[in-house]
């Protein structure tokens, strides 16, 4: 019993000993320098959005892939985009009226370029992250079809904070995020948005479930809040479930996941939620 006990306290030290090794898997994914690194994505999702008088599902599915290069040990640069499309059908049912309508979204989005400095790795990692979307364009509607674009910047500043032991690790990332004024395009008018401010936090759990395969858990919250007294709703999201990985070398990793989103517009507005499923992979040279 003495040795058994024994055997378990060192796994247990194993486990939770400490490392600054830097590996593809990393939450807080920074490689040393002069590394060009990359992830490609294919998710689909599919949502409900329900209220008294409105029934509206969504099925959406997206390509998204990205670059980045670490100039130094400790700060690199990412750009990103993707590829999207979505159809919308909502049923109506206005006591005396009743409609069917059908929208489309398609196209490439609006590119993304962030950046992360690690300011210190040592109990604690701490990164200060940061990004910025670039408007290519307006939101356009020609027909029943949109396109992928979001109409304005959206600038990003945040702090990510973890730990690394030698089989499991942490981290927690909190996000500012401000939307610029938006800009719409219909056939027969345009319309703006007033700027508005997203707060996002996201907890996630890395473990080693097998030599090669490793298990993460996460949970992502957010909440906008208007500007200047409009009529947009202050929106609540909250997304958690779990991801697959498998590393199948030291530079190339797969990962599969499965995610229950639900966003509270308010409680009178009505619920939006769904499944959101992932398999992409991340790689470096």
């Amino acid at each position: 019993m003495k040795f058994l006990a024994l055997i378990f306290s060192l796994m247990s030290l194993a486990a939770f000993a400490q490392t600054r090794e830097r590996n593809i898997y990393d939450l807080q994914y920074l490689p040393e320098k002069r590394v060009i690194f990359g992830t490609s994505d294919v998710s689909y999702s599919k949502y409900v959005f329900r209220r008294s008088q409105q029934n509206t599902k969504t099925e959406t599915s997206i390509f998204s892939q990205s670059f980045g290069y670490s100039f130094t040990d400790d700060f690199s640069l990412t750009i990103s985009a993707n590829y999207l499309t979505s159809t919308s059908r909502s049923d109506f049912d206005l006591g005396t009226i009743s409609a069917d309508t059908k929208l489309n979204f398609k196209g490439v989005s609006d590119p993304v370029i962030e950046g992360k400095y690690r300011l210190q790795d040592n109990y604690f990692r701490v990164d200060l992250v940061s990004g910025l979307l670039v408007k290519s364009g307006d939101a356009e509607l020609k027909g029943d079809e949109f396109n992928n674009k979001i109409g304005g910047h959206i600038f990003n500043f945040g702090l990510d904070v973890g730990q690394k032991f030698e089989l499991v690790q942490w981290y927690l990332e909190v996000l500012y995020l401000h939307v610029f004024e938006t800009t719409q395009v219909t056939e027969n008018e345009t319309t703006t948005d007033n700027a508005f401010n997203v707060y996002s936090s996201t907890f996630a759990v890395l473990g080693f479930i097998g030599e090669h395969t490793l298990l993460k858990g996460s949970v992502r919250a957010g909440v906008s809040d208007p500007l200047g007294g409009g009529a947009r709703s202050t929106v609540q999201n909250l997304t958690v479930g779990p991801e697959l990985q498998h590393l199948f070398t030291e530079n190339f990793l797969m990962r599969m996941g499965i995610a229950y989103e639900t966003r509270q517009i308010t409680s009178r507005d009505g619920v939006n939620e769904g499944w959101l499923y992932t398999l992409g992979a991340t790689y470096q040279f």
